[in-house]
């Protein structure tokens, strides 16, 4: 069985013979025919999420009655969820500095939280997006005053002599290499569900 699942995630090729859980919801919160994007995987809703399926994260049970993701802010794609349910977007139509992306995600909207393994894994990969992520003295937080895990770094990172700054890289990673004034796009998560 695992050869099989290894095989449709390598083709990305979704097969109902093979558990559910096989890859993320695109940015729009599509998936393929016949499954349906929940906590930010397709699921066919037949199956569990195994943690082989997902890099040992497995995005929690989510409920089709969950309430609405708020209205995406301007330039920004369709609403998808986390799997902590939490609304997310992202926004590449336009580049902007970090303080720039900081503001466009306003409302009920800020710029993206993305404090769990399972959280930075559902973005789906994009070059570079600014997220809520600054450094205060030697210490990076979240906007929620959480302490970013040394986890989500890419190798290298962060680099106390860059910028206080954090994107998002096509790996899922964090970095902070460049400056804050660096144009990108940006990921901006809901406040509250």
């Amino acid at each position: 069985m695992r050869l099989l699942i290894l095989a449709a995630l390598a083709t990305s090729c979704y097969s109902p013979a093979v558990e559910d859980c096989q890859f993320s919801c695109g940015a729009d919160g599509s998936c393929p025919s016949g499954t349906t994007c929940m906590g930010g995987m397709c699921r066919s809703g037949a199956g569990t999420c195994s943690a082989s399926m997902v890099d040992a994260n497995p995005p929690a049970d989510a409920s089709m009655d969950a309430p609405a993701c708020p209205a995406p802010p301007a330039g920004c794609g369709a609403a998808f969820r986390l799997p902590s349910q939490r609304c997310a977007v992202i926004c590449t139509q336009a580049q902007v500095n970090w303080g720039d992306a900081d503001g466009r995600c306003a409302g009920p909207w800020r710029l993206g939280i993305l404090d769990s393994a399972a959280a930075l894994a559902a973005v789906p990969a994009a070059d570079k997006l600014w997220v809520g992520a600054r450094r205060n003295g030697m210490v990076w937080r979240w906007e929620t005053g959480v302490d970013v895990s040394a986890a989500a770094w890419t190798v290298g990172s962060p680099v106390l002599v860059e910028d206080d700054c954090a994107y998002l890289t096509t790996q899922r990673k964090l970095s902070n290499i460049g400056t804050c004034d660096d144009n990108f796009g940006f990921v901006c998560t809901a406040r509250a569900l």
